[in-house]
């Protein structure tokens, strides 16, 4: 590791999966961040933030860290209003987006969709600077909607106002998260930014934050995003600690996933909300495909913990005790290109001690089955050395108190008839034959009797005929 000393880490805001709760269960598990950049806001025309946004933006959901909400807006009057009711929550920074490239955004001039009219930007930020609000504001931004160009016009721009930071992306908005960062336009006009200057982009490994921060001196801020989903402790690692083991990688995915079902009271969307985490996760782990096909395809949460279970088990993770060179030919979101993670012999660590705990199961079990054994060959002993014992008054002993076997009886041994008590005058009874009763013949057809019909005979008109 370097001796090159890194600036204030941040972690991006990422919407769906920086929130509230992961954001509280992270502090729990990992350090390293200085500061959290919330998920944008979209301030609304009322002047107040809705309920769900308050479940993020509430000073208890945030407390222990150091939170920068961010907005996405390109109104003054809903960026005014919502700036004051933040300061007044106690909050001492707000970031303002021009970065985002998602197309709901950009289609209403919002996020990087800004950027392409640099006029509007200058009148909006001169409304908010000259508000004199009490709340520091900081700006986050990308070099251009299409053309690296249009970042010499930005800079001019940025330059005119007294903002807190600039925290630059150096992508344009068509590159959205793909492809290589254009660092020479950014090489270029650093020297030409009057403000403090955060970086963000591609930081996916310690060297990576050590070569950022040597490239441009006096930076201020370095934010990461994906990198950190993927790997929980790349933030503790770029300040010279240990990469997370296994044991504290299944604690934290624990601890989240039972978070999330009491924020939602909702397994399903819990494990929706895990599914997008495990995107980034499963950087992590080689030769894990197949598994890790089924994370995205179960259903239920049963099947969501097996492939899980499946994935953290036939996956080594990743060494970083090497240094691999990325490829800056693949999207920056590929798996494929990422060195992140524990190192194999961690993994085993994990993998022997579990054998170890299974190996002494299965001695207590074995070491059950022998007793048992055991307790059952005395038993029989003991039943076979007891001899049996005529009842009292009693000169010989019942069949049934006689063990059952298997061989013929005894030529010698008496009948049951012959223990019948003496002197009784009682005769055995004798069996009766048994005679079937006697066959009465049957005719086809009936003879006709003269004899006068009786009372009991059936009537001519009966309707009851056979």
């Amino acid at each position: 590791m370097s001796a090159t000393i890194v600036p204030p880490l941040a972690v991006a805001p990422m919407e769906g999966l920086t929130g509230f709760v992961f954001r509280q269960v992270f502090s729990r598990h990992f350090t390293g961040a200085d500061d959290w950049f919330i998920p944008f806001v979209t301030p609304t025309t009322l002047p107040q933030f809705t309920d769900r946004q308050m479940r993020g933006l509430a000073p208890e959901a945030n407390a222990g860290i150091h939170a920068v909400p961010q907005l996405l807006t390109r109104r003054t009057a809903d960026f005014l209003w919502s700036a004051k009711a933040l300061a007044d929550m106690g909050y001492d920074e707000v970031n303002l987006n021009f970065g985002c490239p998602a197309g709901t955004v950009v289609a209403k001039g919002k996020g990087s969709g800004f950027l392409r009219e640099p006029e509007a930007m200058i009148r909006f930020l001169d409304e908010i600077f000259s508000a004199d609000l009490p709340i520091a504001i900081s700006v986050k931004t990308r070099l251009g909607w299409a053309s690296e160009d249009e970042f010499d016009r930005l800079v001019d721009v940025y330059n005119r106002f007294p903002m807190k930071r600039l925290t630059v992306h150096p992508r344009l908005k068509s590159d959205h998260y793909k492809g290589s960062v254009r660092l020479e336009t950014l090489d270029r006009l650093y020297p030409s930014l009057r403000m403090k200057v955060g970086y963000n982009g591609d930081v996916v490994t310690p060297a990576d934050a050590v070569a950022m921060t040597e490239r441009y001196p006096g930076i201020d801020q370095m934010m990461i995003g994906r990198a950190l989903m993927a790997d929980p402790a790349l933030l503790r690692k770029i300040r010279g600690g240990e990469p997370a083991t296994e044991a504290e990688l299944d604690d934290f995915r624990r601890d989240l996933f039972e978070s999330y079902t009491a924020a939602f009271g909702s397994l399903k969307n819990a494990m929706m909300r895990m599914k997008e985490y495990w995107f980034y996760q499963l950087a992590l782990y080689d030769e894990s495909e197949r598994p890790a096909k089924e994370i995205f395809k179960s259903k239920t949460p049963e099947a969501f913990a097996a492939a899980r279970r499946a994935v953290t088990k036939t996956g080594f993770v990743k060494d970083t005790h090497a240094r691999y060179d990325k490829n800056d030919t693949r999207a920056v979101d590929d798996p494929r290109a990422w060195v992140l993670g524990m190192d194999n012999r961690a993994k085993l660590a994990a993998l022997r001690a579990e054998e170890e705990i299974r190996r002494r199961d299965l001695h207590e079990k074995r070491r059950a089955i022998t007793a048992l054994k055991n307790e059952e060959a005395e038993a029989s002993r003991r039943l076979t050395a007891t001899p049996l014992r005529p009842p009292p008054g009693s000169t010989s002993i019942p069949l049934r108190f006689l063990p059952t076997s298997t061989t013929s009886r005894p030529r010698s041994a008496p009948c049951a008839r012959a223990t019948r008590p003496s002197g009784s005058s009682r005769r055995p009874s004798r069996r009766r034959a048994f005679r079937l009763p006697p066959l009465r013949r049957s005719s086809p057809t009936r003879r006709p009797t003269s004899r006068p019909p009786t009372a009991r005979s059936r009537p001519s008109g009966s309707a009851c005929r056979p």
